[in-house]
């Protein structure tokens, strides 16, 4: 049986709030990026992701997208560089989809840290890849051991953040479907 849809009103809410979430946490992360950089250049805790993650249990995977690509649109527009849109972009899209298949068909298997893992991994392949296209250089993806090592274990803690607001905030009270209890 599937679930009672959410108002459009309500649905434009939540989106409006992961979509906030995923801008400030991007700010944030951002403004902090510089003290790790020091270990492996252009690493990222991928925070602004905690938004995306949510959006897959609260909207589905368009929206997860959405968020995603609001995201992306939002840190190019704070930048203005070109190549910030095309790794933001790559990454995105990678590790959307491949967290939604997660989410979509083994989400009985993997809790929400294991589909972000996925996710960071994905997105440092992304970006290696938009990285190595970029430059014509192939020897890029050496990189990319050490970047998923980091992608999977900050992804991890971004899905053990998530399961914890799931737990405290579940989907059913997200969207307004909870049932009213006598106390």
């Amino acid at each position: 049986m599937r679930d009672k849809m959410p108002s459009p009103a309500r649905r434009a809410a939540i989106f409006g709030l992961l979509g906030s979430l995923a801008i400030v946490l991007s700010i944030l992360e951002n403004s902090i990026t510089g003290m790790l950089n020091f270990a492996v250049p252009g690493l990222k805790p991928g925070l602004a992701n905690l938004a995306v993650v949510l959006a897959l249990p609260y909207l589905g995977g368009g929206a997860a997208l959405a968020v995603s690509l609001l995201k992306a649109l939002a840190v190019f527009l704070a930048t203005g560089t070109v190549t910030t849109l095309w790794f933001s972009l790559a990454g995105s899209l990678l590790s959307v989809a491949g967290m939604w298949l997660l989410w979509r068909f083994c989400r009985r298997i993997f809790s929400l840290a294991g589909i972000s893992a996925l996710g960071g991994a994905l997105s440092n392949l992304g970006q290696v890849g938009v990285m190595a296209a970029i430059s014509n250089t192939p020897a890029f993806f050496y990189y990319l051991p050490a970047l998923a090592i980091f992608g999977v274990g900050f992804g991890m803690l971004v899905g053990l953040l998530g399961n914890m607001v799931l737990r405290r905030v579940p989907r059913e009270r997200m969207l307004g479907q909870a049932k009213k209890s006598g106390v």
